[in-house]
């Protein structure tokens, strides 16, 4: 059993400008993060993830955050592969040319090729999630705490 959690699809990149004082279309599709719950899907996703021209940036879950709708899924111990994109025009109601029909479509079949595979793989090799103990989710915190501490001179 594995999850595909899909979300955001055919996002195209809006950003401020501040040089200009604007906000607009970039030309270019939102950056995606894609999430795998284990080496099992990091390399599933490697093979078959074909959008952007660009291989995907993939990263696993620590036991203190997923980003996204994969994290309970992830919390619950189910192996997952999310895509995660923020557009800033995520909540917004300013109308906008805001999907990208042609990368909305290469991403649709992307997550298929991953669920036909993952449909057919025996489930010992998806994989399982690393258990999320009380001392993973602290050592977890620790390490973000240090590293909001030594990038805080930054936002001074």
């Amino acid at each position: 059993m594995a999850g595909l959690v899909i979300e955001h699809l055919g996002a195209r990149e809006y950003r401020d400008d501040p040089l200009k004082n604007t906000y607009g279309p970039t030309g270019n599709p939102e950056p995606e993060l894609l999430y795998a719950s284990n080496p099992q899907l990091t390399a599933l996703i490697e093979s078959e993830w074909r959008t952007t021209g660009q291989a995907p940036r993939v990263s696993a879950p620590n036991a203190l955050i997923q980003f996204g709708e994969g994290q309970p899924l992830y919390l619950k111990g189910i192996p997952n592969i999310a895509l995660v994109t923020v557009p800033q025009y995520l909540l917004s109601v300013e109308p906008g040319d805001y999907v990208d029909v042609a990368l909305l479509d290469r991403q649709v079949s992307s997550f298929a090729r991953l669920l036909q595979r993952i449909d057919t793989m025996p489930s010992n090799e998806i994989g399982t999630v690393k258990a999320i103990t009380p001392l993973a989710k602290a050592a977890a915190a620790l390490r973000a705490i240090g590293i909001l501490a030594r990038n805080s001179s930054h936002w001074r």
